[in-house]
This record gives C-alpha cells, structure tokens and sequence, in this order.
C-alpha cells in the first residue's frame, strides 16, 4: 500500500521503502494492525532496514505502563507458520476423537470424498458443543491459514486446511437463513437492507457444497424421509428443527394464540441438544410438531375465515370466555367486520402518528361493542387492547404486513431464478437477493414495480422518470442540469456539487423525494454529456460511483444507503435519477467550505434551516 493519505478500512501488508521513525513510522504500521473481521494480523515488508528504528518507536508510542508486562506487537512471520501448525495439530487431534480423520479426507477424491465428507459432518453433529468447537478450532485455522499466504510454507498445509473448511460450511449450511420477515416498517428499511453503498446478500453456505432441495414440510413422508437418510439422522435432524422453527414463527407472526407451538419447539431443540432426546425421538417429535401446525393452518378453511380474521377470532375466544356455538357465530361476523373496516384506517406511517394510531383503536372498540353479553365489562376491555396490539404489531407502516409474507420455504439455500419471478408478478421485500438488488439497479420496470408494491402506486419511486419530469418540479421532484461543470462559466464548480448535497440532505431530513441530474430547470432534457469527462471512469458508471463517494463523504454512509441511483434513458438522452428515502434520524451536510448545514424541503425549493430552529424541527419531525 502507498500511504497517500487515503483511509481504506481494511490493510493487511504496507511496503517500507524508505527511511521512517518515530511517530511516522508508527502511525504507517497502526494501518496494517488495524482491527477488521477475519483479518488474524498485518505483515510489514522492510525493504531499507527500517526495522532497527522500530524497537525506539514502541518504547515512545507502545511502551507498557508502570508495573505491566510489554505486548509482543512485532513478531517474524516464521512464528505465525509454527502456530498454524500448532493449531492444525490440535484440529486433527480433536477430529479423531470423534473418528473424523482429516488426512484421509484430504487425500480422497470424487464420490470417495463426499461419503468421507458426509459420515465426517454426521460425527462431528453428536451434540452441539461438539459441533460448536470443531467450528472455532476449524476457523482459527483458517484465518490463520489466510495470513501466511502467500508465503510458500503455507502451501504443504493447503489440502488439509481445505477439507477442514469444507467441513465446516457444510456443517453450517444445515443451519437455515436467517428470518427477516419480523423486520417490517417503511420504505426506508429495504433502501437500508438492499439497495445501498455494501451489497446485501442471501447465498448458498458454501461455494461448491451441494445445494439442499427444497422441503415443503406439509407433504413430508417421514417415514420414506428415515429410510432415505438412515446414516444421516444427526444432520437430517438439525436441518428440519431449524426449519420446522422458521415455519412455526411464520405461523406464531401471524396469530399470536399460536406462540405455544414455538415454546414447545425451543423445548423440544433445548432437550436434544442437551443428550435428553435421541436422534430418532427427536425426528418423531418434528414430525408430530409439523403435522399439529399443518391442522391448525388448515383452521381457516373449516372456520370459514381468512388469516387475519382467524387471529382475531382466537384472540377473542382463547383462553376465555366460554361462548356457545351462536356467540362463536358472532364473534366471527364481528371478526370478519372488523378486517373489513381497518384498512381504510392503516394510512401511511399510521403507528408513527398519534391521530391515525387512536383512530385505529377507535375503531376497534367501536366494532367489538358488538360482541355478544359472554364479554363483561373487564373481559371486553382486555381483549380490544390485545386486538389492537396484534393489529399494530401485525400491519406495518408502510402498508405491508405479516399476512403478506411469501410463500414458506424452509431451506438454508434460497433460489434466487425464483425471487426474481418477471415484471408483472408481485414481489416481497423479505425475498430480496442479490439477483434482485442486482435487477433493481438495471431493470427499470422491476424498479418501480418493487416500489409501488412497498409504498403505493402514488410513490414518487413507483412513477416513471418520464412522467416525473413532465410534470415539473415539485415538492418532492427537483431537477439539476449538472452535477459538477458550471454551464454559465464553462468550467468545474464546487457549487454544484453542493447543490446535489443540499437537494439530498433535505429530502432526506423532508420526506424523501427524486432527484435528475441532466434535466434543466424547464424540465428541457440536457443530458450527462458536461459531467461524463470530470469522473473517472468517465461513463455512466463512473458518474454513479463519484455520486456515491460524494455524498458519503458529505452525509456519511447511513445516509447515503437510503438512495438509490440509476441511469434513465429519457427522450433518446441519458439522465441521473436519484431516489430518495426520508431519514428516520436527522442528517447534517458537510458542505465543501467545511461548514455544516440543516436542509429541509419547502414547497418545491431546499432551505437551509436557521440553527435556532433546527432543535424544534427535529422534535416535531421525529
């Protein structure tokens, strides 16, 4: 690495090729010791002999403190090779006691090495903490394994470290996804998951492991499944608790009556893990689990009742009171009533608003007064606060809610040909992969499909950039004919480049809004042709990614993830759109003097708030 001055987050090696000391010389290797995830150690490679200037440098900056023992700080990359094959040592030691022999996986090839691999991860399943430490003795090992490359002693251990990975990740792809479906809320939530300046990313455990098939755990044949799996019991069972788990907190998600399910399953997963349970009662008891919530999901068909609908009515009728058959009867046209009515009440934001939230409770109670007289007066009270709970638990503010989950599919490996689905189907947000993210950024149909799904399709983000820029600016739409060149003086101005800060820190600090660049004040179309030769690479792309440096290093990265940039084709021209998110904290813009700013939208023009009022503005904001 040169040291010019740029701070990349991770350094592992810095290059000494000329004489440094003291401070200096300190402050070049703190770079490569910086602390970063799965980076074991930094190597300084001393072409000049800087070393001997090293020893006075720790004893100025590093020096241990009175009564304290000095850190070993520098140390010859010969010792990292002799503890790597300490910590080898002590892995191959451990892996035999379970009958996990290393050596031989690493010299079996083709089918050989699947069935060693797969009798291997089986052993090594016996019980958690077994599977937990071979985890953790197999990933000091690789980091370990990582930091010696690319030295030449690393290689006589390649195979070994190799098939010791490969243990490991297939050990984990039995583990499922994590669930994000309970992550709801607005808009802004999927512009900070998936659309930003890190890719978000659901992929396969392990490159080159094989994929799982699907299971569709409502036409499992256990039986048929044991037989199949008869020398894989240990890892078949992890795989179906983790994905009986998803199923039954979808389930619970979507009727609270059923949280008992998951207390039994957590229960259930405690025991096994702890030797109480065998592999085969375990199996059985998933089994007789997954077929209990096959019957209660099938209660919406016998009830005569949709999903929504049947959680209000058990809500109403669990554990109490006691209603004969003709008060059930009720309790289910009351419950039926009641879905019926609420959503012309869930507006917008409708949890963030006082107004909007008491009318929603209005109406609960307005409605549940028609429940029959089994409701006394103490009964009634409790079960319409716990209604409207669920309610506001249940549907987001964004117009979501948990009833609109995709379909279940328990499996750690998810299909990514299959969350894209085509244009014209509908899409949720909880299966946004990388392909997804990935067609957002370049299908602009896609695009606006998504987001009109999320928001409406009154969305400013749901509206084509045609139709937007025909209807001049606006509130929430601005347009800027440049990014960076000054039209009037024919030359680069920071001016500009601050004006795009000001338009984004104030629709994010408003209520979001759309930005175009290459679009004149008169909605005439301009193009990028002035801004294209001032970045690097000088195309689309190159403007797009000085776009996003520039706006972190004027909003920071939080900010920026809540933007989403893309090139438009408009009237045979190429144009910038930015779309914008509202912030759910305040924004502060770095403007190019180094002074700081509060923006905020008004009407269709972005005032700088005086510093006087910006503390009343974030109180009544958010």
């Amino acid at each position: 690495m040169w040291m010019t001055g740029f701070d990349v987050p991770s350094c592992s090696t810095i290059y000494l090729d000329r004489p440094m000391r003291n401070h200096s010389l300190m402050q070049t290797i703190a770079r490569a010791n910086r602390v970063f995830p799965e980076k074991e150690n930094g190597l300084i490679v001393d072409y000049v002999g800087v070393f001997r200037h090293l020893e006075a440098a720790l004893a100025i900056y590093a020096a241990a403190r009175d009564g304290e023992q000095g850190l070993e700080i520098i140390r010859d990359k010969s010792a990292l090779v002799g503890e790597l094959e300490e910590e080898l040592a002590e892995l191959i030691e451990f892996s035999e006691r379970w009958d996990v022999e290393l050596d031989a996986l690493a010299r079996a090839e083709g089918f050989e090495f699947i069935a060693l691999r797969d009798a291997s991860v089986e052993a090594l399943l016996v019980d958690d903490v077994t599977r937990r430490a071979y985890l953790e003795r197999s990933d000091r090992v690789r980091r370990l394994f990582a930091a010696i490359l690319p030295d030449p002693a690393g290689t006589a251990h390649v195979r070994i470290v190799g098939v010791a990975r490969n243990l490991a990740e297939t050990i984990r792809s039995l583990d499922p996804a994590p669930d994000l479906s309970h992550i709801s809320g607005a808009v802004q939530d999927l512009l900070d998951r998936s659309v930003g300046a890190e890719e978000y990313v659901i992929r396969a455990a392990a490159d080159g492991a094989d994929a799982d098939s699907l299971i569709d755990l409502n036409a499992i044949d256990f039986d048929a499944l044991a037989a199949r799996l008869a020398g894989k019991k240990r890892s078949s069972a992890q795989r179906l608790a983790g994905q009986v788990k998803a199923r039954v907190e979808g389930a619970a998600r979507r009727n609270p009556t059923r949280l008992d399910l998951v207390e039994r399953l957590r229960k259930l997963i405690d025991e096994y893990n702890a030797g109480s349970l065998n592999v085969d009662e375990m199996l059985r008891r998933l089994q007789s689990l997954s077929r209990e919530l096959s019957e209660e999901e099938q209660r919406t068909v016998r009830e005569g009742l949709s999903e929504p609908e049947l959680a209000v009515f058990d809500l109403l009728t669990k554990p109490d009171p006691v209603l004969s058959g003709d008060e059930r009867d009720e309790v289910k046209k009351v419950a039926r009533k009641l879905m019926a009515h609420i959503q012309d009440r869930l507006v917008l934001d409708w949890r963030r608003k006082a107004e909007t939230r008491e009318a929603a409770r209005g109406l609960v109670k307005d409605i549940l007064d028609e429940l029959p007289d089994a409701y006394d007066p103490e009964v009634w009270e409790r079960k319409a606060e716990i209604v409207f709970n669920h309610i506001f638990a249940s549907f987001h503010d964004d117009g979501g809610s948990v009833y609109e989950e995709p379909t279940p599919v328990v499996s750690a490996v998810e299909s990514t040909a299959g969350a894209l689905g085509s244009a014209t189907e509908g899409i949720d947000i909880e299966t946004v992969t990388l392909g997804v993210v990935e067609r957002i950024k370049t299908d602009r149909a896609f695009a606006e499909l998504v987001a009109e799904q999320l928001r409406g399709d009154k969305a400013f983000f749901a509206v084509a950039s045609e139709e937007l820029i025909a209807k001049d600016e606006t509130y929430d739409v601005e347009f800027k004919s440049t990014a960076r060149w000054n039209l009037r003086e024919a030359r680069k101005d920071k001016r500009m480049e601050d004006a795009l800060v000001k338009t984004i820190a104030g629709f994010l600090n408003t209520d979001g809004g759309t930005l175009f660049i290459g679009v004149g004040d008169d909605g005439q179309i301009i193009g990028l042709a002035h801004d294209l030769p001032l970045v690097k690479p000088a195309n689309a792309d190159g403007l797009v990614n000085w776009l996003t440096t520039h706006l972190i290093n004027a909003l920071k990265h939080p900010a920026v993830m809540r933007t989403r940039t893309r090139i438009d084709q408009v009237s045979d021209e190429e144009v910038c759109r930015i779309d914008v998110a509202r912030s759910s904290v305040p924004v502060t813009a770095q403007m190019s003097d180094g002074r700081e700013a509060f923006w905020v939208r008004m009407n269709n023009s972005t005032r700088e708030l005086p510093e006087i009022e910006v503390e009343e503005y974030v109180r009544d904001h958010w």
